[in-house]
């Protein structure tokens, strides 16, 4: 498919069936993967968003949303991750230190607190059995959605998580350190 600049194909991510790391799970599980979108990132879509009536993303437009992106990672890998799942899938992620008043907690299922620690360990082990290379936030929610798909009661059931970005980024941090 031909597409008339960037912008056009925001949002237009794989959904990806995760057969290798659900195996023997009750739960089938699902992945989108935003890192897809033009600039690595799930926030693409809001980027796209903030720009009135797009024609096309220029190269400005494209390094002022990159740095958005890389000062938004900075603020998330300060705090622990917490993700919003329901059986039909991701509903949200905020760090649990700072949860947005933005965010309507009433309409989540749950909150499922992951350490970086088994962070970095989802993200380590998607890249190992899936071949995707993913960042520690999407290694937060993968480790959730895996948890839940663990449960008997989603046995039957899909479980679909959203892999925010790539973990290209992620090169000098505690993600790639494989003494850890």
């Amino acid at each position: 498919m031909i597409f008339p600049d960037a912008t056009a194909t925001t949002g237009r991510t794989p959904l990806l069936e995760l057969a290798r790391l659900a195996k023997g799970l009750p739960g089938r599980v699902l992945a989108k993967l935003e890192m897809r979108n033009p600039c690595g990132s799930v926030k693409d879509r809001v980027g796209v968003a903030f720009i009135p009536e797009v024609q096309t993303v220029t190269s400005q437009a494209g390094a002022d949303l990159a740095s958005l992106g890389l000062r938004q990672s900075s603020l998330q890998s300060a705090c622990k991750r917490a993700v919003g799942i329901t059986d039909a899938g991701l509903k949200r992620k905020a760090c649990a230190s700072l949860i947005p008043e933005v965010l309507n907690l009433s309409i989540l299922d749950e909150v499922i607190a992951v350490t970086d620690q088994d962070a970095f360990a989802a993200a380590r082990r998607l890249a190992r059995t899936e071949g995707i290379v993913a960042g520690v936030s999407s290694g937060a929610a993968l480790h959730a959605a895996l948890a839940i798909a663990a449960r008997p009661a989603s046995a039957g059931q899909t479980i679909v998580t959203l892999l925010a970005d790539t973990g290209e980024r992620y090169i000098t941090s505690p993600l790639f350190d494989l003494g850890s």
